[in-house]
């Protein structure tokens, strides 16, 4: 209710601050009670509004809580307000401006009062009583002291930097605090809603798992590549002619702000395709189910064959490799060797594209000579002695430079003798007394290897060599 001054004198309570008091404190104080206070003055200052009045001083002082049974709010003190036309509620302002800490941010600036700064200075006494202090500011972290999402809800339009962003009248606020056990209701029917939805989706177990992360890998992939192709025809229109450098910068700027969402585009697709190729593969093959995999199979591969590969930074053709490697891994589960191959060779071009980048990059070195390995390990097992030696080769070639470089590392130590191993029984697999031999050399090296190597399993490798010395002898 609004009061003014004649009628105060007639009414009897004591302003919000007394009256706290009087209750033991702004906490001793019911949230329903106190939520119906800030109701009451909102319909107030919509009374007052619709008038033609801005209060311009809203604050605990100016608001009487009356004595009679129950909660009774009046909006007193309009001596600072102002009246104006009611042509144009929407532009009403008023010249003058109230307490500090009540006042809107744009009043600072010069600007005028109006309905949204009344609205404002509601808003802080709305959380001053939220939080139970009724001198507490406003700073910037106060939506980390209102736990209730809902009531954050309404101080976030009550409270907002920009006036437009407030609510365009304070009845819309008091209609939102009396319908709050109506959407808290709503709201709590959406989240077991929401609840049951997640229970009935962990229900319908991995196959359902399996098709809803093929669709979103299909969507996101697609943005990503869209966005990639578009970052890339941005880029390359920097290079027109000076009669287009306008249009160009333009295109550049444009495609420089959505380089976040493309690469977080991109790192969604990745994970979504390394959980399908990794995580779930692990589960799918115990139930003779890798045939769902089909499908991500060649929409991964599909992904990575389209993205530009000038755009590509390292770390994600690192990651791509990984990725390859992942589908080749599924497709050898799945039998389908030739597939294995072109996705072991692919990751090898990229990994020999890394490595040629950066030589003294163990890590990548490290990768590129595994990728050798993978290849050789299919071509062996298709019958293709020949191609899986050269591989084999080539694996040993880098390992035996690492292990040179880092003798300590026992990791790169155990990767050279196990190409030793490799190389050497297939090299006796080619046949020939001159393949033999060699490859009885390789093992014994392989051998005096295994003998100095530390590791935990160095009894386990070296029984594994000296076997297959004993089968090339015999």
């Amino acid at each position: 209710m609004v009061v003014t001054a004649p009628d105060l004198q007639h009414l009897e309570g004591e302003d919000l601050g007394r009256w706290c008091e009087t209750q033991g404190g702004v906490d001793k104080v019911p949230l329903a009670a106190r939520i119906e206070i800030v109701a009451q003055i909102a319909d107030a200052l919509q009374a007052a509004h619709d008038s033609g009045v801005i209060h311009g001083d809203v604050k605990p002082s100016n608001i009487l809580v009356g004595r009679q049974g129950g909660i009774h709010a009046y909006l007193t003190d309009f001596r600072i307000g102002q009246v104006e036309s009611e042509e144009d509620l929407s532009r009403l302002t008023s010249s003058r401006s109230g307490t500090q800490l009540y006042m809107a941010p744009e009043l600072s600036s010069g600007k005028p009062t109006s309905i949204r700064s009344d609205i404002y200075a509601l808003g802080v006494v709305f959380y001053q009583l939220l939080v139970e202090d009724l001198s507490r500011a406003v700073t910037t972290d106060w939506p980390k002291q209102v736990t209730d999402p809902l009531l954050r809800e309404d101080l976030e339009k009550c409270l907002a930097g920009d006036p437009q962003e407030r609510f365009a009248g304070a009845g819309q606020l008091a209609g939102q605090l009396r319908c709050l056990p109506e959407r808290r209701a709503a709201c709590d029917q959406q989240q077991a809603i929401l609840r049951e939805r997640e229970r009935t989706a962990y229900r319908r177990g991995i196959m359902r798992t399996a098709a809803l992360a093929l669709v979103v890998i299909s969507v996101v992939t697609g943005f990503a590549i869209s966005a990639l192709l578009q970052r890339h025809e941005a880029l390359r229109q920097r290079t027109t002619a000076q009669e287009q450098a306008r249009i160009a910068e333009t295109r550049r700027l444009t495609a420089e702000a959505s380089e976040k969402k493309v690469n977080a585009a991109r790192e969604q697709a990745d994970g979504l395709i390394d959980f399908m190729l990794y995580d779930l593969r692990d589960k799918l093959e115990p139930i003779g189910r890798l045939d769902v995999l089909d499908d991500v199979a060649e929409k991964a591969k599909g992904y990575l064959d389209r993205l530009p590969k000038e755009l590509v930074t390292a770390s994600g053709l690192e990651q791509q490799t990984g990725m390859l490697a992942n589908l080749g891994d599924v497709r050898i589960a799945q039998g389908k060797l030739q597939d294995a191959v072109d996705a072991y060779q692919q990751g090898l071009a990229i990994a020999q594209r890394l490595a040629e980048q950066d030589k003294s990059n163990t890590g990548w070195q490290r990768n590129l000579s595994a990728s050798y390995e993978k290849v050789g390990n299919v071509l062996e097992a298709q019958g293709k002695l020949q191609e899986a030696l050269d591989a084999y080769q080539q694996c040993l070639k880098v390992r035996q430079t690492l292990a040179e470089q880092d003798k300590s590392n026992s990791g790169l130590q155990r990767d050279l003798i196990v190409s030793l191993y490799k190389v050497g029984t297939i090299t006796a697999k080619v046949g020939g007394n001159d393949n033999v031999m060699q490859a009885q050399g390789l093992l014994q090296t392989a051998l005096n290897a295994a003998e100095s190597y530390s590791g935990s399993d160095r009894q386990s490798i070296i029984d594994v060599v000296n076997l297959a010395l004993r089968n090339l002898v015999h």
